[in-house]
């Protein structure tokens, strides 16, 4: 697999792009998302977080939303609004319409799919401490969007402390021979999994955060050898060249 990087997008609470997240600048009033339009203020957190970091990846990268094929990895999808619509049905014996929508793992893929008019292939994937490879491994064809998010657990399954809410995107395209291309952020490949060791630690809070170093390196110009596993289960990595390295030497 080998895929050039067009663009990327990046959300945490008071961080809302890459910039702010890398010279640690908090963002006043960027607690939430960035939600434009009627459809994404009345979806989830979890919706409003890859409707956001993707439309970054699209205006970087010059591809509209509506020709990317769409990839979201989510280790728990929206876990949180089912808890929520469970405790509703609990209390008061009634469901919301608007819950139950936004309930399924998909309904990310569907309402970015929805809202940018894209009739592309949109897949839904949940991996956990491996969702960030798996959401690389999924690629594929000229161009793909693929997002990494989760939203912090909801407290009544994992009390104490817990990883915040982030989400991430890569606007990826096919990297052949012969074939021109934009310089991009970089060139992503050999995505590559070390062995596996007899037992694997427990299923990390926040699994999406692994993406965090690969955007630190694109971001940055590094070229190497980037984990894309958490810290706790370090399985996976890719490795991260020069854009315009790669294409040099295909034209030598």
């Amino acid at each position: 697999m080998r895929a050039r990087v067009l663009g990327m997008g990046l959300w945490m609470a008071g961080f809302p792009d890459v910039a702010s997240w890398l010279s640690n600048s908090a963002v006043a009033g960027a607690d939430v998302p960035n939600a434009q339009s009627k459809q994404r203020r009345r979806s989830s957190l979890l919706v409003n977080m890859v409707a956001d970091v993707a439309a970054q990846a699209s205006a970087q990268s010059g591809v509209p939303l509506s020709r990317a094929r769409v990839v979201v990895g989510s280790a728990f999808g929206e876990l949180t609004t089912l808890v929520e619509m469970l405790e509703e049905r609990e209390r008061d014996g009634l469901l919301s319409p608007l819950r139950f929508q936004n309930s399924v793992h998909n309904s990310a893929a569907g309402q970015l799919s929805i809202a940018a008019k894209n009739k592309a292939p949109a897949m839904s994937l949940a991996a956990g401490n491996d969702t960030v490879a798996m959401a690389l491994l999924a690629l594929g064809g000229d161009e793909v969007l693929a997002v990494v998010a989760d939203e912090s657990l909801p407290p009544s399954i994992r009390p104490g402390q817990v990883a915040g809410a982030v989400s991430a995107a890569l606007l990826l395209a096919a990297d052949r021979p012969g074939a021109e291309a934009p310089p991009g952020l970089g060139v992503l490949e050999d995505l590559r999994q070390t062995p596996a060791t007899p037992e694997r630690p427990q299923e990390v809070d926040g699994p999406c955060t692994a993406i965090l170093p690969l955007i630190a390196a694109l971001a940055r110009g590094q070229a190497g050898r980037v984990s894309v596993s958490p810290v706790e289960d370090p399985r996976w990595s890719i490795t991260v060249r020069d854009a315009r390295t790669v294409r040099d030497a295909r034209s030598a």
